[in-house]
């Protein structure tokens, strides 16, 4: 795709690695039989664009025999070596599940130590709380057996639920915009281009303030639009930061 002098990849973005630009530079240069030259450049904040610098740019070489491009042509313009050595940097969030579920953390470590426990362990810290075998006579070992696999299951729940509220969501700010992608089995995918963003809202509460996390909204100026939301992520004003200055690089261009 083609706006003013500089060509993007098919889907109006910049290529990702400067392997697939030298690629459609040559295939640029072998369609104008070297009567037009091609560079790669790289593109802030990520990526490579191909440039074209016009008939009336200085050509690399006569122009090739016919059906012919010279290997001259071809590696005219190249960037010096190791000049592309960065990669895009595509960031990926998830959700902060501890930090927003953090009263559940002593229950599940409770849980946890309750159902590691040795049974002499077990039995003496019973007899702390008045809990003695000759008391209960035949009930002593239904309930410790009780308490113990109640205290697996509920520390088994509880580590599912986290892992499930920590898959369920991907958050994505990469070259092209943001991303959200919602679900374990169905994923429902919303995404915005930095350009159609018109704003940036954070929400955090007094005790989501105090743990980092928060919620940003990206909407767009369209009313159709369905805003991409980031919920419950960890440093949410890093990340707001991050998406806003991508989005006045894209203006300045």
């Amino acid at each position: 795709m083609r706006i003013g002098e500089l060509i993007y990849n098919l889907d109006g973005q910049p290529f990702r690695t400067p392997e697939m630009a030298q690629r459609m530079r040559r295939l640029l240069v072998g369609e104008s039989q070297g009567e037009v030259r091609y560079v790669v450049e790289p593109y802030p904040p990520c990526g490579y664009v191909v440039r074209r610098q016009g008939q009336d740019a200085p050509r690399a070489d006569a122009r090739p025999r016919t059906g012919e491009v010279g290997r001259d042509v071809l590696s005219a313009s190249l960037p010096p070596t190791g000049s592309f050595s960065r990669s895009c940097p595509n960031h990926r969030f998830r959700p902060a599940v501890i930090r927003q579920n953090l009263p559940w953390v002593p229950v599940l470590a409770l849980a946890t130590v309750l159902t590691l426990t040795p049974d002499g362990a077990l039995d003496w810290t019973l007899q702390r709380v008045h809990l003695h075998a000759a008391v209960l006579g035949e009930w002593w070992t239904p309930i410790t057996k009780s308490l113990r696999y109640g205290a697996g299951f509920l520390a088994g729940g509880i580590l599912v639920f986290f892992w499930s509220e920590r898959i369920s969501s991907a958050y994505n700010v990469t070259a092209a915009g943001v991303e959200a992608q919602i679900g374990i089995v169905a994923r429902n995918s919303v995404a915005l281009r930095f350009a159609d963003i018109r704003s940036v809202t954070l929400k955090q509460s007094l005790w989501e303030r105090l743990l980092n996390i928060g919620t940003l909204e990206f909407t767009s100026a369209g009313t159709d639009g369905q805003p991409v939301r980031f919920d419950g992520v960890g440093r949410p004003g890093w990340i707001k930061t991050v998406v806003e200055a991508q989005m006045e690089r894209r203006s300045a261009d």
